[in-house]
């Protein structure tokens, strides 16, 4: 049902939580790659269930093999900044173009945990490869516009810090640092991001190119009304993105996730957007 409002079969699906999908002979995976072409009218689909230390709930990579050709998966055997990492290489012409996606489900309860794994990918963000990040990195950017949650309605101050650090006043703010570390922190002087890995935050890509900042700042996650949900572009794939095509869906049926629905799209060649 999550995917019922696009018209368009994705190249590429990450599920940020596969719950139980390695089980049964990972008969939910299959299950799901086989629901999922039937609703695009026959578009195959293969999946990878990645890994997590934390429970059965991984996220999972699924893709359209007509589109793309997967040459790399990083299981839980790899090196940690390669785990749920594929590499994708497009199926056209010369065949030269490539892709790296990491999927990724991010500690929802501890904010240092949360920066420890922006650090194991922060060496991405330079490559000349282009790579792209996506998934519940349960950390919201930092800047004036994205929404918070109501600090002073949670039950207790434990709770606050899942997602929240205090500072010297008192008073309590998101806690951005992991997502800062990758895509900079917000300067309200520079008006720009500053002192990141050379990550930029596809949401605000599409601000720049013309996405109006309500679709923009849309949260992504139904409870909290935050938006951690996130696409993080390295410099190489910036080019890539098409504009208008980040999109987060409301759903107009009952809904199987606590998590909206997040698009967004890239093309090869680069779309002149002048």
């Amino acid at each position: 049902r999550a995917f019922s409002e696009l018209e368009h079969p994705p190249a590429i699906i990450v599920i940020c939580e596969a719950k139980h999908w390695k089980n049964n002979g990972q008969k939910p995976l299959f299950t799901a790659a086989s629901v999922l072409s039937k609703q695009f009218g026959g578009h195959p689909y293969v999946g990878h269930v990645g890994s997590i230390d934390r429970g059965d709930f991984p996220p999972a990579v699924l893709y359209d093999p007509t589109q793309l050709t997967i040459e790399y998966w990083g299981d839980s055997s790899e090196p940690d900044d390669k785990h749920n990492l594929a590499r994708f290489r497009l199926n056209g012409e010369d065949g030269k173009d490539t892709l790296l996606v990491s999927a990724q489900h991010w500690d929802p309860r501890d904010g240092d945990k949360r920066l420890g794994e922006a650090k194991i990918l922060g060496s991405y963000g330079r490559k000349k490869e282009p790579v792209l990040i996506v998934g519940d990195l349960n950390s919201t950017p930092s800047g004036l516009r994205y929404p918070q949650p109501d600090w002073k309605a949670m039950p207790d101050d434990g709770k606050r810090a899942e997602k929240g650090r205090r500072l010297w006043n008192g008073r309590w703010v998101a806690d951005t640092r992991s997502v800062d570390y990758l895509t900079g922190r917000w300067s309200n002087l520079r008006r720009r991001r500053v002192s990141g890995c050379g990550f930029s935050l596809v949401n605000e890509l599409a601000l720049q190119t013309g996405t109006p900042p309500e679709e923009v700042f849309r949260p992504t996650a139904r409870g909290s009304g935050t938006v951690i949900d996130l696409f993080v572009a390295n410099e190489s794939l910036e080019k890539h993105y098409v504009p208008g095509s980040y999109l987060v869906y409301e759903a107009k049926r009952p809904h199987p996730s606590d998590h909206r629905l997040a698009v967004a799209s890239f093309v090869w060649p680069a779309p002149d957007k002048k």
